[in-house]
């Protein structure tokens, strides 16, 4: 699995990392990312561009790279991403969408042929009724839009977009030919929901959808543009007991009283789905239903570390590195995270640590 791996955080720079064969990370360059916070990542087919949200600042940005020797990053140009606090990316290669958190709303970009991007060529606000959802130590969750993704249907012809505060999922028809947006339909969630990350079975027939303050995963049919429920899941065990960050954190003040879905995806084989619990610091394994797609809750395995915001199974579906955000205090006691590597057991579906566990500041999207 050797290689290079990129790594968005709360810092200023994007790590570059070279990848070890049993997952470990070592840092190899670090790229200013032309703004703060580089927390979310893309990277175009080819490998030759990536992409990532600056979340920090007055105003949410996204920036381009292209990638150079050795895997370095030379930036091609910024543009705002039309709402605050952008938090995730992703591109079909002509063009570079982004969810905005602050802005409740998400644009599109078109890539010009340098790699690098336009001014957003849409932007589509979250509209609907909010749910206000109170989360101990963290207040009402849900006082206004929060757009926390945006995921393309498996034939590119869609885009889904999640909001935390009004607990819908929001589905968008895509004109591939010039980036522009329109509305066609959404889901409702169960109230309070707040749900947060979308992903699709190799099948291209079945959806998942990991809900952040409910703390559950929705299942879903998907055929052309919707979404049909089929069913709902926990992902944390009942009666369990979550962690408290130690300081120094980084957007990740868990104290010890709540635990919050972060991700989730589907191993490449189909038979399994996996999504991650911030508080209570595990992944999830669900089983997958070859009758239905339905999800059967497995077990739940410990980060070994705090606020797992992120991870990444690799095309071979062998290995998962996992972000945990908060670690303790690395790095002069600046602040603290690492990236932890498990084996997959494709048959049964188990994480296995495999010993690599590479400590290194705020990580939150890990880009294999």
């Amino acid at each position: 699995m050797a290689g290079l791996v990129y790594v968005g955080n709360y810092t200023d720079s994007i790590y570059g990392c070279a990848l070890g064969a049993d997952g470990a990370l070592t840092k190899v360059n670090s790229s200013p990312a032309g703004g703060p916070a580089p927390s979310f990542l893309a990277k175009s087919a080819g490998g030759k561009f990536v992409y990532a949200t600056l979340e920090g600042g007055a105003e949410g940005q996204i920036a381009s790279f292209s990638v150079g020797a050795g895997g370095a990053l030379t930036a091609l140009n910024v543009v705002g991403a039309g709402g605050l606090w952008p938090c995730h990316v992703l591109t079909n290669g002509t063009q570079v969408f982004c969810a905005n958190y602050g802005g409740g709303n998400i644009s599109s970009f078109n890539v010009q042929p340098d790699g690098s991007l336009s001014v957003a060529v849409a932007t589509m606000q979250h509209e609907g009724a909010l749910a206000h959802c109170e989360i101990s130590g963290q207040g009402d969750r849900q006082e206004a839009a929060h757009a926390h993704q945006v995921c393309l249907s498996p034939d590119g012809k869609y885009l889904f977009s999640m909001d935390l505060g009004h607990d819908t999922v929001f589905c968008w028809a895509l004109d591939a030919a010039t980036g522009l947006l329109t509305a066609n339909g959404s889901v409702r969630l169960a109230e309070k929901a707040g749900p947060r990350h979308l992903c699709f079975h190799p099948s291209g027939k079945h959806a998942y959808l990991i809900n952040e303050l409910s703390n559950t995963v929705v299942s879903f049919d998907y055929a052309d543009g919707k979404l049909s429920e089929t069913g709902t899941s926990p992902c944390v065990p009942e009666g369990a007991t979550f962690n408290k960050v130690p300081p120094p954190y980084e957007a990740g003040d868990f104290d010890g009283t709540v635990s919050c879905c972060a991700d989730i995806h589907a191993h490449p084989n189909g038979k399994f789905v996996y999504g991650s619990n911030r508080g209570h610091d595990s992944i999830t394994t669900f089983a997958v239903s070859a009758a239905d797609g339905t999800l059967t809750v497995g077990a739940n395995t410990p980060t070994q570390g705090f606020t797992p915001r992120n991870f990444v199974i690799a095309a071979d579906g062998l290995t998962m590195l996992v972000a945990n955000q908060n670690a303790g205090a690395v790095e002069g006691g600046t602040g603290g995270g690492n990236v932890v590597a498990f084996a997959i057991d494709g048959e049964t579906g188990a994480l296995t640590p495999t010993g690599a566990v590479s400590e290194m500041k705020w990580p939150v999207c890990v880009l294999l």
